[in-house]
Order: C-alpha cells, then structure tokens, then sequence
C-alpha cells in the first residue's frame, strides 16, 4: 500500500485532467488559507502541544479525517524556514548565492524529502507493529499518511525553534570555544530531538487503533545518551559543526 495523495477537487482521490490537488490549489491563494490558526497552532506547540493533537482529533469527529485540508501551517512553516536560513547566510556573511541554495535545500531537501521519508517511514512502522488488534473478521483501518507527515510538520516546529531560533539568538555564546558554550549547544540539540519525539508521540497517540505510542520516545532516550556522552569524551559543539557545514564561508 503506498501513501494516499491529498484531497483533489475532481473527488474520488484522483487529479482532474490539467488539475493541481486542492491543497495545492489552496496553497496558491492566500484568501483559502486560515494563518491565523496556523499562527495559534505553531504557538500552542510551543506551550502546549497536546492541544494540537486533540485538534486532530476533533478533526476526525467532523471532516473524517485527522490531517490538514488547510496548507496555511505548511506555507508559514516554509517562511519561518527561509526567513531564519536567510538570517544564519547574513550573520555568517555569505554570498547571496549560496544564501539562496541554502533556503532552497532547507525547504525542499531537509524539510520536504526529509520530512516525507520521515513520515513513510514512521507510518510503515505503525500500520506494521503498532495497530491493535482487531476482531478476526474486522476490517483493517491503517491510519493516514496524511496525517503521519502532519505530526511531522507538528513535531519540526519544536525541533526547529530549539535547534535553528535559539541557537541564533545564542550565537556570540555558543560559538566560542570552552566546555560551557559546547555544553548549552549540545543541551539546546538535545531539547530539540526530545521535543520532537515528544511532540511526535502525542500526535500517534490520539489515534485509537494504535497501541504502544511511547515507542516513539525511544530515539529520544538513544540521542540524549550519545550527546552526554560525546560532550563529555569529546569537544564537538553541534551548533559550531552546523554553522561550519551548513555556512563554509564563516570563519
């Protein structure tokens, strides 16, 4: 079974001759999107982002469905991205060049493919290993893909904020050298993947046919031992190594 495209406007699942998707549709005009909602939503992640969840789920009771039909909270998802891309290029003095390769491999590689290999995966794993059992002559309901990459856009909004915003407002700090700034850093990435597992976690959660969601802690338990443990072994600063990689023109 492959993942299920978004909703079109020629119904039945299926593109209209010549047709983009509706969401896609919706994407293009500004006056069919909600940001203020999308605006509300990024914040409640922030504070409290088992609220969104139950969005969802509130989602499901009235449309049948747990995902977005509204791109409003992709589209700011994808400005926030290029606006703070274009900050890091401007700090670090690059060319405007590579200021521009760097927002659109941001967008299209890391947060796009990335996000998309991401939720497959992570919707595989569920169908696979953590859908309830049902009645011998029950019919099988596999969540949405849909709403797999939702809860990917969810939980990236509180990895990004920890591992992208901070660490910029932070930057005379965390680049210097010393076990201090290494160890602030190494926290701040540490925050952002333990957010995202947590965020990752309550949007599988309030899916009645699957069982065993804590499962999507565990990565965040691995991460948070090989941090403590190269911080303590090593002087690797993740937020100075992504600067480097990501900006090879700062010195």
């Amino acid at each position: 079974m492959l993942p299920g495209g978004f909703a079109t406007s020629s119904g039945g699942g299926r593109w209209g001759a010549g047709k983009l998707p509706e969401f896609a549709q919706r994407a293009l005009r500004h006056d069919q999107m909600e940001f203020d909602a999308a605006l509300s939503q990024i914040w409640a992640l922030l504070t409290n982002p088992q609220y969104v969840s139950k969005i969802s789920k509130a989602r499901k009771m009235t449309k049948n469905h747990y995902h977005r039909d509204d791109p409003a909270f992709l589209v700011l998802q994808l400005v926030f991205l290029a606006v703070v891309t274009t900050a890091y290029g401007i700090a670090t003095a690059s060319r405007p060049a590579h200021i521009l390769y760097e927002v659109l491999y941001q967008a299209g590689i890391n947060y796009l493919t990335l996000g998309a290999l991401f939720s497959t995966a992570a919707w595989m794993f569920a169908n696979r290993f953590l859908m309830a059992s049902g009645h011998l002559h029950e019919v099988r309901k596999d969540m949405e893909w849909q709403h797999s990459f939702d809860v990917h856009c969810n939980s990236y909004v509180v990895y990004f904020t920890w591992t992208q915003v901070v660490p910029f407002i932070l930057l005379p700090v965390l680049l210097h050298d010393g076990f201090v700034p290494q160890v602030i850093a190494n926290v701040l990435y540490c925050i952002g993947v333990c957010a995202y597992c947590y965020t990752t976690f309550h949007g599988y959660l309030e899916l009645p046919t699957l069982v065993r969601q804590h499962t999507f802690l565990y990565p965040a338990i691995v991460f948070t031992g090989v941090v403590i443990l190269m911080t303590l072994t090593t002087n690797i600063n993740l937020v100075h190594y992504a600067i480097h990689t990501t900006w090879p023109s700062y010195v």
